[in-house]
């Protein structure tokens, strides 16, 4: 059955704007199953045309091509669910060309080391979470630029706020004396990143063999530091005299698994990328005839998670993980989808903080529909990007209300034609029954399939545009559907030999 109708359904999601309507859409029901279509959706006060959408009894999950600000343009495949008696989560990914822009100051002077801005990535990974889009590219060994597009409302016009490198923050305060930092205002406002600089020379700085040195300590774990080094005169060619001792500098930098070295001619600038430095002493050398400004920035540890173990006892199904975010308090959310990637499922529990030990939850599945179901989690600390683990077993949960299967299977075959039978549900309200069907796998309930009445016999026709080859073998299974739509257990056939 395929309607024709305009609706302008507009879900509440944390805050008073609108991020998604749907509109003027054309349906197709399967019985039973879900509601398909396509039309045109608002998307971040946007239209989009030719979107698709799937409606489920637990979720709205749509796929259609977007342009945000000409930063991000590509195709979403996202849902809208249910996560909390008033609150309804908006998310899933987007695939995407990212457009970085040329503007002043720290990431894009680094940026500028290894290509030329503005410039497009063809190609990159992004999650949708309600008003804000996240993503990542990696640019060198180093260093992956990490950005955020926060939805803003609309005034006049879609109103997106752009952040770069997110997870960085200036340490010159922490590190260094502040008499000698050259604060600015004005450029601070422009970015967060700069008018805070180190800035020396012989007459305010140690001055050891005609070479000036500024020392600064670094006392915790850091994935990345960043040495910005910017010389009034010429290109810097400073030397790093690290903790224990050794000293990096141009000639032998190669040498360092963990140190990278770049330099932005236009700019006068070199960068030290370090990964996972040493704790300890820090020396930077420089030569003693220049005036330089001098940057440090620390990357902000990216939370992990993995699922070690699901184990599931009828209804019951508990969910064993481990977490990480030594320097935040990052928040843990858990799904399940219908299949196992996409990260666009249904909640299952939202905003299990970091920090606690448990590391367990038990999901009482009792009000879940019959379906095979695979887990997720994701983890965020508002400020790297999502990072995502699904468990590679899938689950087959059978509603609690769900009928009595239906029993022993079997077929028959005669010319260009099989003929499925099997023994009807013992349910009273049962009123149709679907077939699974699957030539490598066991049928589940994400196997292509086929809507029968409330009848035991189900019947193939052989034709030559037929789904089903000559020759090859294919395995069956049965399940009951009652009048409220629960569905049973499947009951698996035997291999059919075509």
């Amino acid at each position: 059955m395929i309607l024709s109708l305009g609706v302008g359904l507009v879900p509440t999601v944390q805050g008073t704007f609108e991020i998604v309507k749907l509109n003027h859409l054309e349906l197709e029901y399967t019985f039973g199953k879900q509601i398909k279509g396509t039309g045109i959706i608002e998307l971040f006060s946007k239209d989009i045309a030719s979107a698709s959408i799937i409606i489920t009894k637990s979720s709205i999950k749509l796929e259609a091509d977007v342009e945000l600000m000409n930063m991000l343009v590509g195709y979403t495949d996202a849902s809208l669910s249910k996560a909390a008696e008033n609150d309804i989560i908006f998310e899933g990914n987007l695939n995407a060309s990212l457009l970085v822009p040329e503007e002043e100051g720290f990431p894009f002077d680094l940026m500028e080391c290894f290509v030329n801005l503005p410039y497009t990535f063809a190609k990159t990974e992004n999650h949708i979470k309600n008003s804000i889009i996240s993503g990542s590219v990696v640019i060198s060994q180093f260093f992956a630029l990490k950005y955020l597009l926060e939805w803003q409302g609309y005034n006049s016009y879609p109103m997106f706020k752009k952040t770069f490198a997110p997870n960085f923050t200036i340490w010159n305060k922490k590190l260094f004396n502040n008499k000698f930092l050259q604060l600015n205002h004005k450029k601070r406002l422009y970015n967060r990143f700069e008018g805070q600089s180190l800035v020396i020379n012989k007459n305010n700085s140690k001055v050891k063999n005609q070479k000036i040195q500024q020392h600064f300590s670094l006392d915790q774990i850091s994935p990345n530091i960043i040495i910005r080094v910017a010389g009034q005169k010429n290109i810097p060619d400073p030397a790093l005299i690290l903790p224990d001792g050794n000293i990096v500098n141009s000639s032998n930098v190669d040498n360092y698994w963990n140190i990278e070295l770049t330099q932005n001619i236009s700019r006068s600038k070199i960068f030290y990328l370090l990964s996972y430095p040493q704790i300890g002493n820090w020396t930077l050398e420089l030569i003693e005839d220049d005036i330089y400004d001098i940057d440090v920035y620390k990357s902000n540890a990216p939370p992990a998670i993995k699922i070690k173990d699901i184990k599931q006892s009828n209804q019951i199904v508990n969910i064993f993980w481990v977490d990480s975010d030594y320097d935040s308090d990052a928040r843990l959310n858990l799904y399940y989808d219908d299949d196992n990637n996409g990260t666009n499922g249904t909640p299952i529990v939202s905003n299990i903080s970091e920090n606690n030990l448990l590391n367990k939850y038990t999901w009482d599945t009792s009000d879940i529909e019959t379906g095979t179901y695979f887990v997720y989690a994701s983890i965020n600390d508002s400020i790297n990007p999502n990072e995502t683990f699904y468990w590679h077993e899938p689950l087959t949960i059978i509603s609690n209300d769900a009928p009595i299967k239906p029993t022993g299977l079997d077929y028959t075959s005669a010319k260009n034609t099989i003929i499925l039978f099997w023994n009807k549900s013992h349910s009273d309200n049962v009123g149709n029954y679907k077939i699974y069907y699957d030539m490598y796998n066991t049928p589940d309930y994400n196997s292509p399939s086929f809507l029968t009445s409330n009848s035991n016999l189900f019947q193939i026709f052989q034709k030559p545009d037929s789904i089903f080859v000559s020759g090859r073998k294919y395995k069956f299974s049965v399940t009951a559907i009652d009048s409220s739509n629960n569905e049973s257990m499947c009951y698996v056939s035997h291999y059919l030999n075509q």
